[in-house]
């Protein structure tokens, strides 16, 4: 019997969870659709291109939100129809009714980390990917439809007289970030966007520089790299994978155990020579700026590395509450329910959690037990309320 009351939850709660998850997966695919057509201007095409992408990347936010709905959902259905009531009086403790819930939100906990730590950077890259070739085309569109083109943030006018596929005919190139004025012309250049390198190359041949105060310079070829814009660089932190991060942080610590050698050695040398005053007005300076860039990505790694198992793990703890919660409230509607569980939690645990991890990454705080904090917080009011309901 109990084997057969478990399956039963568990249908029951993955039933309402999938469409619960679907809707607002689409609801949140469409935002973020607009989002990037608004900001990149991108067209049908790469709309459609983008959206397998978006999807995965906003499950590890959607998958708490709605699991707690299903929760509040069933267990209300059932504690509402007096089946919590006769499952207590057949001997059925309410550790029982609650395993399958604590087992699915445990899967999903797993589920969330593994897209967090490696298919939201590939959805990522792939949307960067998408997102740089429309740039692009966008901008050959524009050099082929107006022979010219302003970059403000670059302080940068183009102007051709002739597009064909990716090569610029007879381009020239004037860069003004003040007085000075710096003109490039070429017979032919070719624009290239990589966006592992964060840059834009632009490849000129047979052309000639005018320099300020230095005259004309001839070049046969000349390759220019250029910064990307802001909007498609790609984050060194938040996409990489747990492995990279890791990874990463012992080579930072190496670094910086030889920074700490070449200080320490350097002190030591400038004490012997008797230049105290010279140690005295920064001789070591430069390897404390390196100390202290090392801290603050050493200490920004290993946030994002606790960050993503204590938010995975949320889903445990949100059950913990939800479930006994909706037992108790059974004769309340299960939507005011599933509100007043979920308003405690975005007032207490996000910004407790995102307090914690702000502290973290600026190395105030140890990341490996803090970021647990708003977790801790749902397990006490979890623990108050399965203590009532096990009463109730």
């Amino acid at each position: 019997m109990v084997r057969l009351l478990q399956r039963y939850i568990y249908a029951e709660l993955l039933r309402v969870f999938l469409v619960a998850v679907t809707a607002m997966t689409v609801v949140l695919v469409i935002v973020g659709l607009i989002r990037e057509v608004a900001q990149h201007g991108l067209g049908p095409v790469q709309m459609l291109q983008i959206m397998p992408f978006v999807a995965p990347s906003l499950l590890p936010f959607t998958i708490p939100a709605t699991f707690l709905l299903a929760v509040s959902l069933v267990y209300g259905r059932m504690a509402a129809a007096n089946e919590f009531t006769a499952l207590k009086a057949a001997g059925i403790s309410i550790w029982t009714v609650l395993k399958p819930a604590v087992a699915l939100a445990v899967i999903l906990s797993v589920f969330s980390f593994v897209m967090t730590d490696h298919v939201i950077p590939w959805s990522i890259h792939n949307i960067q990917r998408i997102v740089t070739n429309a740039m692009e085309q966008i901008f050959l569109d524009v050099l082929r439809n107006d022979n010219h083109m302003f970059i403000a943030a670059h302080h940068t006018t183009i102007t051709v007289e002739d597009v064909r596929g990716r090569q610029l005919i007879r381009p020239s190139f004037r860069y003004a970030p003040g007085n000075d004025v710096i003109q490039v012309q070429a017979e032919i250049a070719e624009l290239r966007f990589d966006l592992e390198k964060e840059q834009v190359i632009l490849h000129m041949v047979n052309g000639h520089i005018d320099l300020p105060g230095k005259g004309r310079v001839y070049f046969a070829e000349q390759t220019y790299p250029f910064p990307v814009p802001q909007i498609i660089r790609k984050s060194r932190v938040r996409h990489l994978h747990s492995v990279e991060l890791l990874q990463r942080v012992r080579a930072l610590r190496a670094e910086r155990r030889e920074a700490e050698q070449q200080r320490d050695l350097t002190a030591a040398l400038l004490l012997g020579a008797g230049q105290v005053v010279e140690l005295l007005r920064g001789a070591c300076a430069g390897y404390q700026q390196r100390l202290a860039e090392a801290d603050r990505m050493i200490a920004r790694l290993r946030t994002e590395f606790h960050s993503r198992i204590a938010l995975s793990c949320g889903c445990v703890f949100l059950v913990l509450v939800g479930a006994p919660f909706a037992l108790i409230h059974a004769q309340d509607e299960f939507l005011l329910n599933f509100f007043r569980c979920f308003v405690p939690v975005l007032l207490l645990y996000y910004p407790a959690t995102l307090l914690a991890i702000n502290l973290a990454k600026s190395g105030t705080i140890s990341p490996v037990g803090w970021l647990w904090v708003g977790n801790a917080i749902l397990l006490v009011i979890g623990v108050f309320f399965l203590r009532k309901a096990a009463r109730h």
